[in-house]
């Protein structure tokens, strides 16, 4: 008898629903906010979509989307929010998710969705299109407001789990594969072989693009230190090595960039020559997936948020409401 309030203590706890755990996929600052988008990474209806929106990357409202979705890219354009992602059946993705909004707090499903698609990897907006990706074939699809989307032909095998960003005044679509494409309307592409065994991100910096790869040096055997690679454009690209953390995303704020890898946040001196980029680990263990920037603050998104509104130099991890 003696051990029954220990089993009435377990009784309670145990009852309690599991909080849930968030896993963001993208984020991006427009219109004097911060929106993120993901899904629940635990919970007992898989692939709750996720909708995190911030004017100051301090105070943050989590939206839920009604039924099964997972959030994987977020743009703004044309006074609009677009985010995409897949709608998550049985055996996996069932059809794509578009999702609208005119105000980046209250959301709507999209008309029509791109047609043939699994679900959706990405998503940009530059020169009034929208352009997304399907995460599995790589065939990217072009939209004028969000709501109904037409296909893309390009060469066949080009990317998995490609990406699309809108660097200064084209679309440079990548993923894992050798090759970029880039385009100023969406619809006609320019491709260039890299050689490289996968791209990751394109940013704007400095009045060109530069992108972030990796490249497998072993014939399909993982270095320790895998080679992240510096790919300088708009049009003639070049590969320029550097050793180190391979980063997922990568921005500039204040004289300085801040990378974001699977297991670390960076931070160093932008010296103009990024092959050059002194970056000295300033948080661990955060598994960040993307970064947004507004004047001074930066947003790392991932396995959660951690803002800095001193340009990378002290991070705090935001609580969200029923986060671990």
């Amino acid at each position: 008898m003696r051990a029954l309030p220990w089993l009435l203590l377990c009784v309670a706890a145990c009852s309690q629903p599991a909080r849930p755990e968030y896993r963001f996929e993208a984020v991006t600052h427009a219109d004097g906010r911060f929106v993120a988008v993901g899904h629940h990474a635990v919970t007992d209806a898989t692939g709750a979509g996720l909708i995190a929106t911030s004017v100051d990357g301090a105070a943050w409202t989590v939206t839920d989307l009604p039924g099964d979705h997972e959030l994987y890219g977020v743009a703004h354009g044309d006074g609009r929010w677009v985010a995409v992602g897949g709608e998550v059946g049985d055996f996996g993705f069932a059809r794509p998710t578009v999702v609208i909004s005119d105000d980046g707090v209250a959301w709507r499903g999209a008309p029509a969705v791109p047609v043939g698609a699994t679900y959706l990897s990405t998503l940009a907006h530059g020169n009034g299109v929208f352009m997304t990706a399907d995460g599995r074939s790589g065939r990217l699809h072009r939209s004028l407001q969000g709501e109904n989307w037409g296909g893309v032909e390009l060469p066949a095998g080009l990317w998995w789990s490609p990406g699309v960003d809108f660097v200064g005044d084209r679309f440079i679509a990548y993923g894992d594969g050798p090759a970029v494409a880039e385009s100023s309307d969406g619809a006609t592409w320019g491709v260039a072989d890299l050689g490289v065994t996968s791209v990751s991100r394109v940013i704007a910096h400095g009045g060109r693009a530069l992108g972030l790869a990796t490249y497998d040096c072993c014939f399909g055997e993982v270095p320790e230190a895998i080679e992240g690679i510096v790919l300088d454009g708009p049009e003639a690209w070049t590969a320029r090595v550097r050793p180190g953390e391979r980063l997922h995303d990568v921005a500039f704020v204040d004289g300085a960039v801040i990378g974001a890898g699977a297991r670390v946040l960076v931070r160093g001196p932008d010296v103009g020559s990024a092959v050059d980029w002194a970056l000295a680990p300033v948080v661990d263990d955060v598994g960040v997936h993307a970064l947004a920037t507004a004047g001074s603050t930066v947003v790392a998104v991932g396995d959660g948020i951690l803002a800095s509104h001193d340009a990378g130099l002290t991070w705090t991890t935001i609580e969200l409401p029923g986060a671990r």
